[in-house]
């Protein structure tokens, strides 16, 4: 085989190799009523519109709802975001003051609000 059938069929089996990881790598979109004890300390994805928002010095609280289901999602740096916007979450389960909420990562939005 010559030189550069390797450095493409290597190129390909790279390319393939990064897909497989960024797939795996990032949680898949789980419902909030299924978060439960069993899922603390993991990492989560989930989705929802934002019901509330609560701005401290230097975090914010999200009270998120899917399916009148609600959790908190705690965010360390302030975002540009709104009530009834809807938005997706990564970030890992944690439990305060005996609720369960979960500590973001990751913001973005996930589909045009209503209106």
């Amino acid at each position: 085989m010559d030189t550069k059938k390797i450095v493409l069929i290597t190129s390909i089996l790279g390319i393939f190799l990064l897909l497989s990881i960024s797939y795996f790598s990032s949680p898949r979109l789980i419902q909030i009523s299924e978060i439960n004890a069993e899922y603390l300390n993991k990492k989560v994805r989930i989705q929802g519109t934002i019901i509330s928002i609560k701005n401290y010095d230097n975090f914010q609280i999200l009270t998120i709802e899917e399916n009148n289901n609600i959790i908190d999602v705690v965010v360390d740096e302030k975002q540009n975001i709104s009530k009834n916007q809807n938005i997706g979450v990564i970030g890992k389960v944690s439990i305060y003051k005996e609720n369960i909420q979960i500590n973001a990562e990751i913001i973005s939005s996930t589909y045009p609000s209503p209106g």
